[in-house]
């Protein structure tokens, strides 16, 4: 699936509720990585978790991009501070 594919809803309080899940799913693949990394006692086949990972990070991240685009930027100061409470 392409970033670019996915339509953005037009409202303003629809864009910032998509803002704050693409957000949290980015940093829900983060703590994933994290804890499966901490959790296995050999060395992982990276040849075949990082492309996976970072493909769906990159997809993300992309959209996320876009969304922020069409926000207000007093707007999205406002959600990049309330997010950076979140990831405590």
């Amino acid at each position: 699936m392409n970033p670019y594919d996915i339509k953005l809803p037009a409202e303003l309080g629809h864009l910032k509720a998509m803002y704050i899940i693409v957000s949290k799913i980015i940093n829900n693949i983060w703590v994933e990585y994290t804890c499966y990394c901490e959790g296995i006692n050999s060395i992982p086949q990276t040849a075949l978790i990082f492309p996976i990972i970072f493909n769906e990070l990159d997809f993300y991240e992309s959209l996320l991009v876009r969304i922020s685009c069409h926000l207000p930027e007093n707007v999205l100061n406002e959600l990049k501070h309330e997010e950076n409470f979140w990831h405590w």
